[in-house]
C-alpha cells in the first residue's frame, strides 16, 4: 500500500526527481469538517526534502482512493513536523 501511495505522489508531480523521502507514516487526515464534528480518512503522509534545501514538506495521499490531498506544511527540521502531525499516526504505529 505504501508503495502505491509513493507512486501516486510522483504521478501528481508533488515530488521532484532530485528530492529525498525522509519518512512515510500511515495516519489520519481530516476529510470533512462538519458543524459539530469532523470526518477523518486514513492517509499516507510523506516527509520530503528537496535536493538543495533543508526544508521538509509534508505530502498526503488518501489511503482509500490514492488521490492527493491538499497540503501546506513545511518546516526546517523533522522535530517540528513531528509536533505538528504526531498525533495523527501514533495510534497506528
Amino acid at each position: 500500500m505504501k508503495k502505491k501511495a509513493l507512486v501516486a505522489l510522483y504521478q501528481y508531480n508533488q515530488v521532484a526527481s532530485s528530492s529525498r523521502i525522509v519518512w512515510a507514516k500511515l495516519g489520519y487526515s481530516r476529510l470533512l469538517k462538519l458543524k459539530d464534528s469532523s470526518v477523518y480518512v486514513p492517509t499516507w503522509i510523506f516527509a520530503v526534502r528537496g535536493k538543495n534545501s533543508s526544508n521538509i514538506t509534508l505530502h498526503r495521499i488518501n489511503a482509500f482512493t490514492g488521490s492527493s490531498m491538499k497540503n501546506g506544511s513545511t518546516a526546517s527540521d523533522t522535530s517540528s513536523l513531528d509536533a505538528t502531525v504526531g498525533m495523527m499516526w501514533n495510534a497506528i504505529d
